[in-house]
């Protein structure tokens, strides 16, 4: 009220000053009052408190002044948050001392002008260089400094080639269990192009830090991963910025450098900044249309306006099929994070979003995986229309949906699926309800059991080395999981439902007979997958114990307790293989845990 009052005040004191006018505004139009056209803001919506929206240029409400301040706080904020885990301030040091510095390195860029990659920009401090240095850099810090590739006219920031080069090289390999869709050859050559970051030749400053960031952290006890911090905070700012620039490739690669993001804070068990990095990425892709990719009714993209000032409109791919499945490919990347997301985080009976509006429609095909858009892409008369509503009746079309990315996805959504379906169940169904949610159940049941007979088979042990078979083994976990998650509600009751959910929890736990310890990064999807196993058995064991009890006797059932015992063990085991580096996994770890000492 008070501000209000300062507002109104303010106005009346330059009342004496010439202002800008012009026709009514738009509210003033609806609401059929006469207007002053005053420019940014008229008298009667001034008075009134309300938004004031011209037609005749960009939108100036208050409305939209919040929107836009709101997301510059919020990455800001971010930024802070992530600094005050560590430091008052970032100081960034050598971690390379092994190398040979180099000289700046020069190449000629396409317009013939010579790009010289240049030292650190004016945005660095005193406290980023080097560890001992003063404010004034001797000849060795000047060497050191003139290894990393910036550009003063941009302040974008990024490591020495040399450590770019290991950094990518690093993460590319496990790229697919982070939800990377771009094409990675492509990717990878021009991350490497000898230009500043922030060219148009090289991909956006975010998704570059982005990726980077995965390197330095799956690089364990490397010195590289000395860098991650500071590389988090420069992903973060570009994050929040690239929108914003002229970058031709900013809309498909910012959402992608999102989901990275996204990935990176649920593995970290930062829950909140996962579930706010993969909001902006489904976000994004849903106001530029991804959902409509090849729509036998595309309609209108929706102007929601909140990524950036203006609809976000993706240029046609024409003739373009690896462009366009990437497109493809993004759109389900953000879905498939988005739903995994909210089965792990959301509590149990809130597990609709976004996703779930009645309105929202997918048409999208399923994705491919990146090398068939190499080699045939998808047919030139193909269109999609209602794909999730398709796929529950299987009435889906054969072509498509067959890849291993595209069965990740299902697998992701079934899980989805039946992890809402369990939070509807109540012991005080009406027999008509109960009916009618086992036949919902029952259809749900048959579609997992249909994607299962799709999956080729796991010959054990699996090579879990292989990125291709490290996604079929993660598809077949959550296929068991999706089982789980739709037996659960009848499990105590119905012998068969409980037989489906102990067999479904071994073989998450057997993993496909791979060897963990060479396995590699995983999904982060995965601890929780074998979390929900164990419990599985935690469930199964306290049963038992409970039996026992209450007939009195020590020795009822307890082989089956030992065998269930077992296999927890078992499980167990899987996640203490991937607690070291893995801050989720030990989340998952101790949860399971906890459980098994409080039965």
């Amino acid at each position: 009220m008070a501000d209000r009052k300062a507002r109104i005040h303010a106005a009346k004191i330059s009342a004496s000053k010439p202002l800008r006018r012009g026709k009514a505004c738009g509210k003033c139009r609806e609401l059929k009052i006469k207007c002053d056209g005053v420019k940014p803001e008229c008298g009667p919506c001034l008075n009134r408190d309300d938004d004031c929206i011209y037609g005749d240029g960009p939108m100036t409400s208050k409305m939209k002044a919040l929107i836009e301040e709101n997301a510059s706080l919020k990455a800001d904020l971010l930024v802070f948050q992530n600094a005050a885990q560590y430091s008052a301030s970032v100081t960034l040091h050598d971690p390379y001392p092994s190398l040979v510095p180099l000289e700046p390195i020069s190449q000629p860029s396409p317009d013939h002008h010579q790009y010289e990659l240049t030292p650190f920009s004016p945005s660095s401090t005193l406290s980023s260089l080097p560890s001992g240095s003063s404010g004034r850099a001797g000849a060795g810090t000047k060497k050191v400094l003139s290894e990393q590739r910036s550009t003063s006219s941009t302040g974008y920031e990024e490591p020495p080639y040399p450590i770019v080069q290991k950094l990518l090289d690093t993460f590319l390999p496990h790229s697919s269990q982070f939800g990377f869709f771009l094409d990675p050859n492509t990717f990878r050559e021009s991350t490497l192009r000898v230009f500043t970051l922030g060219h148009h030749s090289r991909p956006t400053p975010a998704l570059v830090t982005t990726v980077l960031l995965w390197g330095a952290h799956l690089s364990h006890s490397d010195p590289s991963a000395s860098q991650e911090h500071t590389l988090l905070m420069r992903a973060l700012r570009y994050a929040a910025t690239d929108m914003s620039s002229d970058h031709p490739n900013k809309i498909i690669q910012t959402l992608q450098a999102e989901v990275l993001l996204s990935y990176y804070f649920l593995r970290m068990s930062r829950f909140l900044e996962a579930k706010i990095h993969s909001t902006t990425a489904i976000t994004i892709a849903l106001e530029c249309g991804l959902n409509k990719i090849r729509s036998s009714s595309p309609g209108a993209l929706p102007a929601l306006g909140l990524v950036q000032d203006h609809p976000m409109v993706l240029h046609h791919t024409v003739g373009d099929k690896v462009e366009e499945g990437e497109r493809i490919n993004a759109f389900w990347s953000a879905f498939t994070l988005h739903k995994l997301l909210t089965v792990m985080l959301q509590p149990s009976q809130n597990l609709c979003g976004i996703l779930e509006l009645p309105s929202l429609q997918i048409d999208t095909p399923w994705p491919l995986d990146i090398e068939s858009y190499q080699q045939e892409g998808l047919d030139p008369e193909m269109t999609g229309t209602a794909t999730l509503v398709n796929f529950l009746q299987n009435t889906y079309p054969a072509a498509g949906g067959i890849s291993r990315t595209a069965q990740f996805t299902k697998a992701a959504f079934l899980l989805h699926r039946a992890a809402y379906l369990s939070s509807r169940y109540s012991p005080s169904f009406q027999p008509q309800e109960y009916n009618n949610y086992r036949t919902a159940c029952t259809a749900v049941h048959n579609v997992i059991n249909n994607l299962r007979s799709e999956l080729p088979p796991v010959h054990q042990p699996a090579d879990a080395i292989d990125p291709s078979t490290r996604i079929l083994l993660l598809t077949h976990a959550l296929i068991d999981a999706s089982m789980i998650k739709l037996h659960t509600p009848f499990a105590y009751n119905a012998e068969t439902s409980k037989q489906i959910c102990l067999k479904s929890a071994q073989s998450i736990i057997t993993f496909g007979g791979a060897i963990l310890q060479d396995v590699g990064a995983l999904n982060p999807v995965m601890g929780y997958l074998w979390m929900t196993a164990c419990q599985v058995l935690i469930d199964e064991i306290s049963r038992i114990r409970h039996a026992r009890n209450f007939y009195g006797s020590e020795d009822l059932n307890s082989n089956e307790e030992h065998y269930h015992e077992e296999w927890y063990r078992v499980g167990l085991a899987a996640l203490n293989c991937f607690t070291e580096d893995n801050p989720l996994m030990r989340y998952h770890m101790s949860k399971t845990q906890e459980a098994f000492n409080a039965i």
